[in-house]
C-alpha cells in the first residue's frame, strides 16, 4: 500500500494501523468502464493527508507509459546548445525586446 501524504510504502498491517481512527473528509473515485469498479480510490482526512488506491490495471498501464516515455527520452537526440534566433530591428519596441 501507499500513503501519497507521507509517501512510504507500508505493509497492510501498518497501513491498517496509520488510518484507523481518522475521519474521513472526501472520496474520490473514478468510475471503471462497463459497470467495473472504481478504477482510483482516493480518501482524504480531515488532518490532511491522503490514501491513493490504485487497482491492478491502473498500476500497469503507468508502468507501461513510464517505460515508454523513458525509452523517448533514451530516443531523443541530445543538443548540447539551443538555436540561437536572429534579432531584426522590427523585433525591438519602447518596452524592449518582446
Amino acid at each position: 500500500m501507499k500513503n501519497t501524504a507521507s509517501t512510504i510504502t507500508t505493509s497492510s498491517r501498518e497501513f491498517r494501523d496509520e488510518i484507523v481512527g481518522k475521519r474521513i473528509s472526501a472520496v474520490v473515485a473514478r468510475p471503471g468502464r462497463d459497470g467495473q469498479p472504481p478504477v482510483v480510490l482516493m480518501l482524504h482526512f480531515e488532518d490532511g493527508s491522503s490514501v491513493e488506491f490504485v487497482s491492478p490495471r491502473s498500476d500497469k498501464l503507468l508502468k507501461a507509459s513510464l517505460q515508454a516515455s523513458a525509452v523517448e527520452r533514451d530516443a531523443a537526440p541530445v543538443s548540447p546548445q539551443l538555436e540561437l534566433v536572429p534579432l531584426n530591428a522590427s523585433s525591438l519596441t519602447v518596452h524592449g525586446l518582446n
